[in-house]
């Protein structure tokens, strides 16, 4: 058997070929859209993709099943279970619905569907077996969201949920892991993702045996259901990013076809003035360096740094459709393509490296600022003024650990839908815990119109080192409603207030 891991560190989503080198057949499980990964990756083992299956409807990605089939012929196997409503749209691919225990072949390899609900009403796992020989009782398992390593999975529910559907989504994800726990120790594990807080660099694959032995939550699943799901609801995970329920919808009814992914066209200096004269695309800044970009940007410029969150951002603060510009270094374009066409960004219609956005700024171009204070302007200012508003843009386990005081929490991915409830006339300095993530919804806020600025600062050494006159550190409460939305504080403001 020929086993290769295909991994998105950004996503932290795990595909998978599996192939029999006998027969020159391939499986592809859970591909992303971008599929020409997957192609190289067969191309180079002498195989064939001859199959591809998903183990749920994802939400975090667009996926690539419907793309690898329109271009090999591959079969396609979905589930069939807990009620999924299939629909894809292009009338030409006709999926095979798995219900539990049907299997189907690639090759001498056999992949089995265990219907595991719990992260999803329709999840499968599927146990993948040689059909003759020594491994016919099993190699390792296709886990998908039920487990991760060191980890389980949580249920993908999208707003609006209560709190018994959440336990109801738990008890079946309990009673799915049990039976994933109860077969042969020595299996494998592969799962879809990566832990949240796991590096990228971490071990990928686990097996039964050792997840049994070593993993806190099947520790805490082995006292008992009523145990398990009151601990693990009682941590409260963040609240599911917005696109999430786009992208789940765009993956039940078959994603556009991409095709070769293209390399957008470059600006030279004359094309970026015209581009910015007519307002025809939002420009998306990826630069490392966010002084660079808080210093100077080209005016209504979101930012986006190309580093492991960049996914994630832009799906969170760009709308479907939109027409995308790229600042970006010249070797990282197709990176930054890759990303975007992944979450579903598709429409990105040219590029300028930050050295063309510097010889248009020395010619004359004009460019835009965002102000970057510290923490103690920062409170000095919501002391001073009442038209000023902090925002902890931060995740809410970071802010139940602490924050400023009079602080309204509203993390980063959450901006987009709550926009038309920010009142336009306060004005809003906005931090995280060193700046960047406050730097990132600081230009999606400026952009916008609102009087807005940065703070660039360590929020833990602040906390840390405050201290009030009696010689006790300053009480600083969260803030969960959001009754005052914010603004932004342009530098001048800054200077005289």
């Amino acid at each position: 058997m020929l086993f290769r891991q295909i991994a998105d560190q950004r996503l932290g989503q795990y595909s998978y070929l599996i192939g029999c080198p006998t027969s020159g057949e391939a499986a592809v499980v859970d591909p992303q859209r971008d599929v020409d990964r997957y192609l190289a990756v067969a191309e180079a083992a002498g195989l064939r993709i001859t199959a591809v299956a998903e183990t749920h409807v994802h939400e975090d990605f667009l996926a690539g099943t419907r793309e690898l089939a329109a271009r090999t012929g591959a079969r396609v196997f979905l589930s069939g279970e807990g009620g999924r409503d299939h629909g894809w749209r292009d009338g030409e691919t006709t999926p095979t619905l798995l219900s539990d225990g049907e299997s189907f072949a690639v090759g001498g390899l056999d992949f089995r569907a265990l219907h595991t609900p719990g992260p999803t009403a329709e999840h499968l796992c599927f146990l993948v077996r040689q059909r003759t020989g020594l491994d016919s009782e099993g190699i390792g398992v296709l886990c998908g969201d039920l487990l991760t390593v060191g980890e389980v999975g949580r249920p993908m529910l999208l707003p609006p949920v209560g709190a018994a559907a959440s336990a109801e989504a738990m008890r079946l994800l309990y009673r799915s892991l049990w039976r994933i726990l109860e077969l042969p120790e020595y299996l494998q594990l592969w799962p879809a993702h990566r832990p949240p807080r796991l590096p990228a660099a971490a071990v990928t694959t686990s097996t039964i045996g050792y997840e049994r032995r070593n993993s806190y939550p099947i520790r805490l699943a082995s006292l008992g259901s009523d145990v398990f799901v009151a601990t693990v609801l009682e941590q409260r995970p963040e609240p599911l990013p917005p696109y999430y329920a786009r992208l789940k919808e765009l993956n039940r009814d078959g994603p556009a076809l991409l095709g070769p992914l293209k390399r957008p066209p470059a600006a030279t200096v004359a094309t970026l003035r015209r581009l910015l004269r007519g307002h025809d695309a939002l420009v998306l800044d990826t630069r490392s360096d966010r002084s660079r970009f808080l210093r100077g940007h080209l005016s209504g410029s979101l930012y986006a740094p190309l580093d492991r969150r960049f996914s994630t951002v832009a799906a969170s603060l760009i709308l479907p459709d939109t027409p995308l510009f790229l600042i970006v270094e010249e070797h990282d374009v197709e990176d930054a393509v890759r990303a975007l066409v992944r979450v579903g960004l598709d429409r990105v219609v040219g590029y300028a490296t930050p050295a063309v956005v510097a010889a248009y700024a020395a010619g004359g171009g004009r460019l835009a600022r965002l102000p970057s204070i510290g923490f103690s302007q920062a409170e000095k200012l919501h002391q001073r003024h009442d038209d000023v508003q902090l925002v902890d843009v931060r995740r809410r386990d970071e802010h139940r650990k602490g924050c400023l005081e009079g602080a309204l929490h509203v993390p980063y991915a959450q901006l987009l839908p709550l926009a038309d409830e920010l009142e336009r006339d306060r004005r809003l300095v906005v931090y995280s815990a060193t700046g960047a993530r406050a730097a990132v919804a600081a230009a999606w806020l400026a952009r916008l119109g609102y009087r807005v600025a940065q703070v660039e600062d360590d929020l833990a050494r602040h906390l840390g080192g405050a201290t009030s006159a009696a010689g006790e550190a300053p009480r600083r409460r969260p803030v969960s409603a959001f009754p005052q939305p914010a603004v932004e504080l342009p530098r001048a403001q800054l200077a005289s207030a």
